[in-house]
């Protein structure tokens, strides 16, 4: 069970390692715009003309999104920095898991489930919260 968890959490910083080199080098902020449809001038389009109907009205992005869910749940195919962020949290995920669980399904419900929630809801709360100051 350690070993499973130091394991894990070598991979965790082996991504994280990716994470910082994306963010650092430019190509997050060349990225982050795949997510958004583009108006034929670069610029990003509000979604006051925009149906999300994917959201069953639950949730209303800013700028129209390029594809469902490409703001949200599936953000981590838009671009490499999400896609290194969604792996190191995973290998993350599953370090804490390993340490309180001996059941493998416990553990895949913890890391792929229960956890990106949690950590989900608390980080677009402080999130929008911060973005109104």
């Amino acid at each position: 069970m350690l070993l499973n968890a130091f394991i894990f959490l070598v991979f965790a910083g082996i991504t994280k390692g990716f994470l910082d080199y994306y963010a650092d080098s430019g190509i997050k902020e060349k990225e982050w715009r795949n997510k958004y449809k583009i108006s034929e001038h670069g610029d990003l389009i509000k979604t006051e003309d925009i149906k999300h109907w994917w959201y069953l009205g639950l949730y209303k992005p800013r700028f129209a999104e390029r594809f469902p869910f490409s703001t949200t749940i599936l953000v981590a195919f838009t671009d490499r920095w999400h896609l290194a962020q969604l792996i190191m949290l995973r290998f993350f995920y599953l370090a804490v898991a390993v340490g309180v669980s001996n059941s493998i399904w416990w553990e895949l419900l913890l890391s792929f489930v229960v956890f990106p929630m949690v950590i989900g809801v608390f980080f677009d709360f402080t999130y929008c919260k911060l973005k109104k100051r």
